[in-house]
């Protein structure tokens, strides 16, 4: 994925990535470490903090884990995880964002995107719209990964009837 917005965006930039495990968080962050303009952020849903709990200490960590409307990327790490030192030395921040924040995101995507993005798709964009991730640097760019749009119809319909903020 970060070869990918490589070639897309040039210049110093934020890639704000949502994070579970790990895996495609890890994968950008390896290829931005060789380039040294490029920040990764990762995005957790705050009722599954594994991979942020897991740095923090240096080793996975059991943690509490509640529903969340961004199940994809809800869950443990398996205990020789190589995200977890990944992250530690190649990502930027790791931050939490609440379901509200999410169902935000999904309703702005879809109204004003014409984007139908799942719960865990749309935890980047969250962050972005909430105004917790910016980048001050001249000429910067952030840009939000849109990963998955599978979404049960009933709940994307429970999220769009939902009163604007």
């Amino acid at each position: 994925m970060g070869v990918e917005v490589g070639h897309c965006v040039r210049g110093p930039m934020t890639i704000v990535c949502p994070v579970g495990g790990g895996g495609l968080l890890s994968g950008i962050a390896l290829w931005a470490s060789e380039h040294p303009d490029v920040r990764v952020v990762g995005v957790e849903a705050a009722a599954s903090r594994a991979l942020s709990s897991a740095v923090r200490v240096g080793h996975v960590v059991e943690v509490p884990i509640s529903p969340t409307l961004a199940d994809g990327i809800a869950g443990g790490l398996e205990v020789d995880s190589v995200t977890v030192q990944i992250a530690r030395r190649h990502v930027y921040d790791l931050i939490a964002v609440s379901e509200g924040e999410l169902r935000h995101a999904i309703r702005e995507l879809t109204f004003e995107q014409g984007l139908v993005v799942e719960g865990a798709g749309a935890a980047a964009a969250a962050a972005v719209l909430s105004g917790r991730v910016v980048d001050h640097r001249a000429a910067a760019r952030v840009v939000a990964v849109l990963s998955g749009r599978n979404i049960a119809a009933q709940t994307l319909l429970d999220v769009l009837r939902e009163p604007g903020d």
